[in-house]
């Protein structure tokens, strides 16, 4: 938490990098079938609005969001003041880690979308027959061989840099410091394999279809 509320707005840099333009699209082609009027969508660790704004553009009809930080929450309240006063937005002081409802009157099974970007809890918010989107890093099983690929060109040279400091003892993946420019905008994460991502699901009570999707680069003018 600690690390986020030191960041707070200044994590915005992050929606200036390429590679968000290319997340970006493709959180929309996978999302936009799903969303239209009526829609309620839970946001996990919404940070300071980014995909709130978004989600409600593309057609959702409320988006609920919560985050651990509340200088996060205080940024994400200014970009969205006007979806908040008009109750189309709303959000939440937690940490989501701990299962508990966030729904406006508290009751379980609310929400139709469930979207969390680079996050791997799973919840219990989500109606039966909904759906949950999820950002992850790249979904690989031989890390050792992606922490190596990002300390060489091209990898090295792109924002944001990712450095590989520690592989975890459990072998579920690396120890991750992600450097987003220059200015000393970095944090620290984890970069699991695939099959981690695809346990925790089973684990919080996913029982559909699981599907990947690779990305779609925007044209070629942008790749």
């Amino acid at each position: 938490m600690t690390q986020y509320d030191a960041l707070g707005s200044s994590y915005d840099v992050i929606e200036t990098l390429p590679f968000k333009i290319l997340e970006l699209h493709n959180v929309f082609l996978a999302i936009r079938t799903l969303l239209h009027s009526g829609m309620t969508v839970f946001d996990v660790a919404c940070g300071t609005g980014y995909y709130c704004s978004r989600l409600l553009s593309w057609g959702a009809s409320s988006v609920t969001g919560i985050d651990i930080s509340s200088s996060m929450l205080s940024a994400a309240s200014v970009r969205l003041s006007s979806s908040i006063d008009s109750g189309c937005a709303r959000f939440v002081l937690a940490d989501g880690k701990q299962p508990q409802s966030f729904t406006p009157d508290h009751r379980p099974n609310y929400f139709d979308v469930v979207f969390v970007a680079h996050v791997r809890q799973y919840w219990q918010n989500l109606k039966p027959g909904g759906v949950f989107l999820g950002v992850v890093p790249h979904p690989s099983e031989n890390m050792n061989q992606r922490a190596k690929a990002y300390g060489k060109e091209p990898l090295n040279r792109l924002w944001p840099r990712n450095e590989y400091t520690r592989e975890l003892e459990s072998g579920e993946g690396w120890d991750l410091h992600v450097f987003l420019n220059d200015d000393g905008v970095d944090f620290s994460t984890w970069h699991l394999k695939k099959e981690v991502y695809e346990q925790a699901a089973r684990d919080g009570g996913m029982k559909g279809k699981l599907e990947w999707k690779r990305e779609i680069f925007p044209g070629n003018e942008w790749k």
